[in-house]
């Protein structure tokens, strides 16, 4: 069966998170309020704090861009510029994306799934000490 595994890793989960990195089988996807501009700086400090912790190294990252579709959201532009992604994704050793995402447009959820999906592990079956 194909699986992916979603975890919350801020809020009452912040203390704990770091117990469930496992190397190679752990991808990030981060979401920022596109709807709130005074939560932009935060939202940057944290991204910029996982990025560094040595668990993380070898993760992918896929930014999104939430809540696109709000009357007070920023363009993507505007988040980039603020949060300083060119020189975050500069500065990174980790493979890092970025997506826009809203409820209002429905296609927009796809490359997202398709981001979380090329990382999920397949199980295999033995049968006669043969892989299938």
């Amino acid at each position: 069966p194909e699986m992916v595994t979603a975890r919350e890793i801020g809020g009452s989960m912040a203390p704990i998170w770091k117990s469930m990195v496992e190397p190679g089988k752990t991808q990030i996807l981060y979401c920022v309020d596109s709807s709130a501009p005074e939560r932009v700086g935060s939202a940057t400090i944290n991204l910029v704090e996982l990025l560094h912790q040595p668990a993380l190294q070898s993760a992918p990252f896929l930014i999104a861009f939430t809540k696109t579709d709000m009357k007070s959201a920023r363009t993507l532009n505007e988040l980039k510029s603020l949060m300083r992604m060119e020189d975050i994704i500069q500065h990174s050793n980790q493979e890092i994306s970025m997506m826009e995402f809203n409820t209002e447009e429905k296609e927009k959820i796809d490359p997202i799934l398709e981001w979380c999906m090329k990382f999920k592990v397949m199980a295999y079956q033995y049968m006669n000490g043969n892989m299938y």
